[in-house]
């Protein structure tokens, strides 16, 4: 079986992808940088026996690459509420001059409302039913986005994925995956990626909050659905009664893991930012 991560934006994914490859042999892992990357293509054309050795494969991907393996495959993925997921996004482009949308901030010093109100980037755009829905939401323009899109995301979530997490449960959702994937270690963890210098959401201005909701108003339905599919999944496998174990066991590994992880972090970074830039 291979599981397929579809890293939604600023949803905790660059943590998580540090936690599977730890849960998988490195050349059983398959990364793809971007979305409508070469790298895609390249993925399709992998001889059976190379699709073969292929336990994971993630990245910022849209629904649909499963169509380019031939083995059986799931679908994971981590959602995030929409309104923090973009807040998020905006204060992280902004501390990352590398980002392709940096200099869009910084050349007209763009406040959080003009970001997301600007039509700047689809996927400030209801954009994680955007990646559930698949490439097609590309023809899809700012502000567009239908009912059709969002019945669409839901179905795929529930024929398509075995593990659909909530970034503000992440421990549930590790222990959830752990479970649904047949890990045969702990999930241990050191947050990463992490936005700073953000304000709190009390902080943000009320009207600014109602204007992020509207714009992703199918996110919110997106992300309400999907808690309670995580509600009724994490009762039926258990998970609240191993999660003050795991979490006890993950300050432990935090302790003796963050300073070295934290330097391979960086050591990641500069080697992405070589990189011909792709989409976040």
């Amino acid at each position: 079986m291979t599981a397929i991560f579809l890293h939604v934006p600023k949803s905790a994914g660059s943590t998580l992808h540090t936690v599977l490859e730890r849960m998988y042999p490195s050349d059983a892992v398959y990364d793809i940088p971007g979305p409508m990357s070469a790298r895609e293509t390249t993925f399709s054309q992998l001889s059976p026996e190379e699709h073969a050795r292929i336990r994971l494969v993630k990245g910022h991907i849209l629904f649909g690459i499963h169509r380019c393996t031939p083995n059986p495959f799931t679908y994971i993925t981590v959602l995030r509420h929409p309104v923090e997921r973009v807040i998020s996004h905006y204060y992280f482009v902004k501390r990352r001059p590398h980002h392709r949308l940096h200099d869009t901030i910084a050349s007209s010093n763009m406040s959080l409302e003009e970001y997301v109100l600007g039509g700047t980037a689809l996927e400030l755009d209801n954009g994680q039913v955007r990646a559930i829905y698949g490439s097609d939401h590309l023809k899809v323009g700012y502000g567009d986005c239908t009912d059709h899109m969002l019945e669409s995301a839901l179905d795929n979530l529930e024929s398509y994925f075995s593990v659909v997490g909530i970034a503000e449960r992440f421990d549930e959702t590790l222990l959830l995956m752990a479970r649904r994937l047949n890990w045969n270690r702990r999930p241990l963890y050191v947050r990463r990626n992490v936005t700073k210098n953000r304000p709190a959401l009390e902080a943000v201005s009320p009207r600014v909050l109602r204007e992020i909701e509207a714009a992703n108003a199918l996110d919110l339905a997106l992300y309400e659905r999907s808690v309670q599919r995580f509600d009724e999944a994490s009762k039926r496998h258990d998970v609240p009664s191993d999660l003050d174990r795991f979490r006890q066991w993950n300050e432990l590994y935090g302790r003796c893991a963050a300073p070295i992880s934290a330097l391979q972090f960086r050591l990641l970074n500069i080697k992405h930012r070589r990189r011909v830039p792709t989409h976040v």
